[in-house]
């Protein structure tokens, strides 16, 4: 059976033929997968093109990549390769976490603990961290054991 365009890229990927793997993802990735969109846009910013990155990376996050979602967050956060939006970011990012990805409910954790863009709202900090955590994300795993640390 041959291998998919993904497959080959992941392969090609992890043998370390990034020209290969990349030409592969953006087949794939101009032919409408979501995945491999999100990968074009991680070699673009791995090459400091972040004007590109967003680009492939808001693709991937249009059709409904949660992951994707908590990147083009942190780029409008930072600015990379879109206008600095914090509330923009902060869309995407609610977004992302409530498709659970646990990166994102840890990101949006930390926003409410200290009230970064937010309202300050430790319960809510301490409901998504605790979620986060128990699907085994680590930064949420160490901020609940410092919160409850600092409680006793």
């Amino acid at each position: 059976m041959e291998k998919t365009i993904i497959a080959r890229a992941e392969e090609a990927e992890k043998s370390g033929y990034v020209t290969e793997a990349f030409n592969l993802y953006k087949q794939a990735a101009e032919s409408g997968d979501a995945y491999a969109m999100f990968k074009v846009g991680d070699f673009y910013s791995a090459q400091g093109n972040d004007t590109e990155a967003f680009k492939w990376h808001m693709q991937s996050a249009r059709k409904g990549k949660a992951y994707a979602m908590s990147e083009i967050a942190s780029m409008y956060f930072k600015g990379a390769g879109v206008d600095k939006d914090e509330a923009e970011g902060l869309k995407w990012l609610k977004k992302s976490a409530a498709l659970k990805n646990p990166t994102a409910m840890a990101m949006l954790a930390r926003m409410y603990e200290i009230g970064y863009i937010v309202d300050k709202d430790v319960t809510e900090a301490l409901r998504l961290y605790t979620e986060a955590a128990n699907v085994g994300e680590p930064h949420a795993q160490e901020r609940l054991k410092m919160l409850f640390d600092e409680r006793r």
